[in-house]
């Protein structure tokens, strides 16, 4: 019997977002990268928590390794380092990223040729109370599988807002600059990063440097880390989690870069030709002048005042999308 999946409608008039059954045809076009094929076999689609998603992954990266699966871990409260916060004002909020690709393989390569089969998708997961937990009441699934051109959203959730609970075609990348803009996935913090955390140093968010988070940790928290092995091996708390999340870095700057020069070229180009008239030029300038890299508090003052500062340039625009080897083909030399 074939999975139930699903396909979510996002509506811009204020009413409660649908979800639809996906017919065959919705899944050949729209479950077509790794992972949503993948969700189609035997009783995968049944893979409904955190743990049992990665754990199924990381059993097959083994020996002989079929996947690098590869963990992160973002919380509060690393200044912690003592003694341990009462519950009843202090939650850590740990989540966990996990990004999974075929063993020995670059991650988020780009799609070369048609034959290439190259794929990466990133598992974001919430966990309450127990590490197994199924319900999406206190915990959200999330996956962003990329397939060599474009990245697809999948999440776990309640089928309209009811008990039954199935995976979610929630739409890829390339919506974002269509109808589905500023809806759904396109509708996050346009400053944001994985999980609404920073993305650089000095990652006082991320399990590695900055801190171990250990006092945050209830003792049942502890346990249930301890007994997962994609976390911890040997029982020692969270010794298989990447403590470096530099890497994370790097790949999601390069998946980031990747997909820029697919929507670039396909807005901007004609096979090897410029447009006569690019497309999309209006979300374009959006990127311009919306996704901005710094926050004022990056403000200097100036030198021998106390009430003036210089407030850097990427406050105001996205310097780096205006770089010239971003668009090489559109600068007169």
């Amino acid at each position: 019997m074939a999975p139930e999946l699903y396909w979510r409608e996002f509506t811009r008039d204020g009413s409660v977002d649908r979800d639809f059954l996906a017919d065959e045809n919705f899944l050949i076009a729209n479950f077509s990268d790794w992972f949503g094929r993948w969700l189609q076999e035997k009783d995968h689609a049944t893979l409904q928590s955190f743990d049992s998603l990665v754990r199924h992954f990381w059993g097959e990266s083994r020996n002989p390794p079929k996947y690098d699966v590869d963990t992160f871990m973002v919380a509060d409260g690393s200044f912690f380092s003592e003694d341990q916060p009462q519950p009843e004002w202090f939650t850590p909020h740990v989540r966990f990223l996990t990004v999974v690709k075929p063993a020995g393989t670059e991650s988020f390569a780009r799609k070369t040729s048609p034959e290439d089969d190259k794929w990466t998708f990133a598992i974001a997961g919430k966990i309450s109370e127990r590490q197994h937990t199924y319900t999406r009441e206190h915990s959200f699934l999330d996956v962003a599988s990329w397939d060599g051109v474009t990245v697809r959203y999948y999440k776990n959730d309640y089928v309209n807002g009811k008990d039954k609970q199935a995976w979610i075609h929630f739409g890829e990348s390339m919506d974002a600059f269509g109808r589905s803009e500023y809806l759904g996935p396109f509708n996050g913090h346009v400053n944001g990063a994985p999980i609404m955390k920073e993305l650089h140093e000095p990652w006082i968010h991320w399990l590695g440097q900055s801190g171990t988070f250990e006092a945050c940790f209830s003792n049942e928290m502890k346990e249930d880390f301890k007994s997962a092995p994609y976390l911890s091996r040997n029982r020692v708390l969270l010794s298989e989690v990447n403590h470096n999340p530099e890497q994370l870095e790097d790949a999601i700057k390069g998946s980031v870069s990747n997909f820029f020069i697919t929507r670039r070229d396909r807005d901007f180009k004609e096979g090897s030709k410029l447009r006569k008239k690019p497309q999309h030029i209006p979300r374009w300038t959006a990127h311009v002048f919306l996704t901005t890299t710094v926050n004022i508090v990056a403000a200097l003052p100036v030198s021998g005042s106390d009430t003036e500062f210089v407030i850097p340039n990427e406050h105001f625009f996205d310097k780096e999308v205006l770089r010239r080897d971003r668009f090489p083909d559109l600068y007169v030399s």
